[in-house]
């Protein structure tokens, strides 16, 4: 059965998720209703930029260490770039000023989900149930699949294998080269969280509020792990850790060998936001505007920060550069917070709400507004360097790869914007 029109399809699950999180969510507490209000709730321990040595990816090693490419030069292979999900790339030739280079138009479709890149290949997923393959330098389509339903989630790319699981709970692994399903599992929900990987093993969450592990090579159950309410988030894993932010008010630390929770952290509110993790600390905003860092040894938070002038759930995910986090909003800001103490660097309006994530490439933040721009805006000032305009809105994440910047956007559209 073939989706409805990919523009009812956002505004039905646009409508479902508003209604499912206006009803289930707990209020901040009266003292946190206060402009960039900032609790600290304990100490805080300083821990080291998140340059190319403390990025961490699938196999616990470091980006150093691992025959995994290095985020930004090779590859984006990942929703937020490296398995952390920091979102940021230290070292890139992407040019300061950037033009459309090309772009690829999928009619009467949309995305949602992010594309990904591996070895000049562009993968990206719609509403409509494509999975395209695109020729990172011309634009041109390599290869195509169809499929029934719908893709939330975004792709991940492993070892020449492409993952991803659909609105109707079918995880799926395909052929990097020609587009060929390997196999596939069925889940009991839907699936909107990317994948992450340990050891040979492919891990994903799903709204049937279950964490899967499976086998790589042939997508064999090795073990599940259940919480209260749906998993949305992406899955990110640091070391032998991941972290999972539910819709049941919660952060769960999880190991990721045996699938045993570690830890969890209580919060105030539902996320289907996916965390950043830089050291002991995790990053992420939730659906009633808090933005907050918990450190993980501490099994604490830190910090929360709300503004309530402006306030706005935060669905997409935060970038962490150095001792700034930053994170756009559903009330129509960008924002860039210490990420020690939780203070306010700078705040940037914009015209229309910030559904998607943000990327962090240097010195330069980019992120999709609602008002269908790609903005380009300095991370020490605030200040906003160029402005994109696309055809539709980008919900989900830039990609970056070398001297090239990728999104997709809600008209179906995949743009790659670098040097002419």
């Amino acid at each position: 059965m073939k989706l409805p029109n990919s523009s009812l399809v956002i505004g039905i699950l646009s409508a479902i998720s508003g209604i499912y999180f206006a009803t289930a969510l707990k209020p901040a507490p009266a003292n946190s209703q206060t402009a960039n209000s900032v609790r600290v709730l304990t100490a805080i321990q300083k821990v080291s930029s998140p340059d190319k040595s403390s990025l961490v990816i699938a196999d616990g090693k470091s980006v150093q260490e691992s025959k995994e490419p290095v985020v930004g030069k090779a590859a984006w292979a990942f929703f937020r770039g490296d398995w952390s999900g920091t979102g940021f790339v230290s070292d890139s030739k992407l040019p300061e000023s950037l033009d459309v280079v090309w772009e690829y138009e999928v009619p009467k479709s949309s995305f949602e989900a992010s594309p990904v890149c591996v070895e000049g290949k562009v993968v990206a997923a719609d509403l409509d149930g494509g999975l395209w393959c695109l020729d990172l330098k011309s634009g041109k389509k390599i290869w195509e699949v169809k499929t029934k339903f719908g893709f939330i989630a975004s792709p991940s790319i492993h070892a020449g294998k492409v993952y991803i699981g659909d609105i109707d709970g079918v995880f799926r692994c395909y052929e990097l080269e020609t587009g060929k399903q390997k196999w596939d599992f069925q889940a009991k929900g839907e699936i909107d969280s990317a994948a992450n990987f340990y050891e040979g093993n492919v891990l994903f969450g799903s709204q049937d509020a279950t964490l899967y592990c499976l086998t790589l090579e042939e997508g064999k159950p090795v073990w599940t792990h259940s919480i209260d309410d749906q998993i949305r988030s992406s899955i990110v894993i640091t070391g032998n850790k991941t972290f999972v932010a539910g819709c049941d008010a919660q952060l769960h630390v999880i190991d990721v060998q045996q699938g045993t929770g570690i830890e969890k952290v209580e919060l105030e509110s539902q996320t289907s936001s996916t965390p950043c993790c830089v050291g002991n600390q995790v990053y992420f905003g939730m659906e009633n505007g808090q933005f907050v860092c918990v450190d993980i040894e501490q099994k604490k938070i830190l910090w929360d920060w709300i503004d309530a002038e402006k306030s706005g759930g935060i669905r997409g995910s935060g970038s962490v550069a150095g001792s700034r986090v930053v994170f756009g909003t559903r009330g129509s800001q960008l924002n860039c917070l210490d990420r020690q103490t939780g203070k306010v660097i700078w705040q940037l309006n914009t015209k229309r709400k910030i559904d998607g994530s943000t990327v962090i490439v240097g010195n330069r933040v980019y992120v999709g507004d609602g008002d269908g721009q790609l903005l380009c805006v300095d991370l020490e000032t605030g200040e906003i360097r160029q402005k994109i305009e696309l055809s539709g809105v980008v919900l989900g994440s830039p990609c970056v790869v070398g001297n090239q910047l990728i999104v997709a956007t809600d008209e179906g559209i995949v743009y790659c914007l670098g040097k002419k």
